[in-house]
């Protein structure tokens, strides 16, 4: 029985079909010994912040879908079948669950980003960065941003996280999220992780509470 509110937590880069059956999504020397353990890839150190999120989203009595196989395309579908089912007055947030990689040591910063063609896909960004913003390594690192994410810039590999949500019915909005880099400062760690987690779970709750937008 699926609920007026879900959240699909969408572990990408998990369960791809083959060729890509072996992609992991991001990694790095975390730990400086000079070899990527398995605990210093994306797939490994996502749950780490959606295990948290998930507890925070349930315990408000909302829904919770996880999904770890398949193609973005056919998660899309998947998603867009969910929020077929919750009828017009419920509400579906989709999150597509990633790390990013690349501040080579400079501070954290968290990226959100929504299609550029989608109005409640922003509210639900803002509401998450929002709440992000009150985690302590953000709050004194480079923050939380929102990003449109569209075809004519570096956003269109994000976009296609999420490209299939916009066709879906109108109660359900997607995000990309990037809330942590592996290289940023300072580190990933699980404890870091779960307070992200904690403070997404808040944002989503805040935007799901809310009245359904365009």
């Amino acid at each position: 029985m699926i609920g007026s509110t879900v959240v699909i937590i969408d572990l990408q880069h998990r369960g791809k079909a083959p060729p890509n059956q072996a992609d992991v999504g991001a990694s790095r020397d975390i730990d400086g010994d000079g070899k990527i353990g398995p605990h210093e890839v994306e797939t490994h150190l996502v749950p780490g912040y959606a295990g948290p999120c998930n507890e925070v989203l349930f315990g408000a009595g909302h829904q919770v879908v996880w999904f770890t196989d398949g193609s973005y395309s056919d998660r899309h579908k998947r998603a867009a079948k969910i929020a077929g089912s919750v009828g017009p007055t419920g509400r579906v947030a989709y999150l597509a669950c990633h790390l990013n990689a690349g501040a080579e040591g400079k501070l954290q910063r968290a990226l959100t980003l929504y299609d550029a063609r989608s109005g409640s896909g922003k509210t639900l960004a803002t509401s998450i960065a929002s709440a992000l913003n009150h985690v302590d390594a953000l709050r004194r690192g480079r923050g939380s941003h929102v990003f449109a994410a569209r075809d004519s810039d570096w956003t269109r590999r994000p976009l296609n996280t999420i490209r299939g949500i916009y066709s879906a019915p109108s109660n359900i909005s997607g995000v990309c999220l990037e809330p942590l880099f592996l290289d940023g400062f300072p580190a990933p760690t699980w404890a870091l992780l779960a307070e992200v987690g904690e403070h997404l779970g808040q944002g989503i709750d805040a935007w799901l509470r809310r009245d359904i937008g365009t």
